[in-house]
C-alpha cells in the first residue's frame, strides 16, 4: 500500500499508534456513541440492588464499554478488577481471582496483613468481609 509522502513503515506504525481492534477502549473520549449506555450503566450502578449485564455479539465492544464503565465510575481510584469470563469458567474461578486481585501477592507471601474489604452480593449468597 501506498500513500504519497509515507513509507510503509511509517503507515503501520501510525496504525498501530491509532487502531487497536484486538484491545478494549478504555478512555471514554475514545469511545464513540456509547453516551447513552454509559449513563445507563452509571444509574444502575448506583442504585441499590441493581446489576448491569452488558451482553451482544463478539467483536461489538463490550469489552471497551465495561472497562471504560468501570473506569469513570470508580470512586476509590483503585484500578478496576477485570474478569475475562467465558463458558469454561466457574463461579469458584471468579470468587478467587477476585480475592487474588484484591490482595496482592507480596502481602500474602509475607504474611503481613493489608487490610481490604471484600464485598460480593448475588442471590443467595453475599459475602463481607475485612480481608
Amino acid at each position: 500500500m501506498a500513500i504519497e509522502g509515507f513509507s510503509e513503515i511509517e503507515i503501520r506504525e501510525i496504525l498501530s499508534n491509532h487502531l487497536t481492534p484486538s484491545t478494549a477502549i478504555e478512555d471514554p473520549h475514545r469511545l464513540f456513541g456509547r453516551d447513552n449506555m454509559l449513563k445507563t450503566i452509571e444509574r444502575s450502578l448506583n442504585s441499590e440492588g441493581r446489576h448491569v449485564f452488558i451482553y451482544g455479539d463478539k467483536g461489538v465492544g463490550k469489552t471497551s464499554l465495561a472497562k471504560t464503565a468501570a473506569r469513570l465510575n470508580n470512586i476509590d481510584g483503585e484500578v478496576p478488577i477485570y474478569i475475562p469470563c467465558g463458558s469454561n469458567i466457574s463461579f469458584f474461578e471468579v470468587i478467587q481471582y477476585v480475592g487474588r486481585e484484591k490482595l496482592n501477592l507480596n502481602s500474602r507471601l509475607s504474611g503481613k496483613s493489608t487490610e481490604s474489604n471484600l464485598k460480593i452480593n448475588l442471590p443467595g449468597f453475599s459475602i463481607d468481609k475485612k480481608i
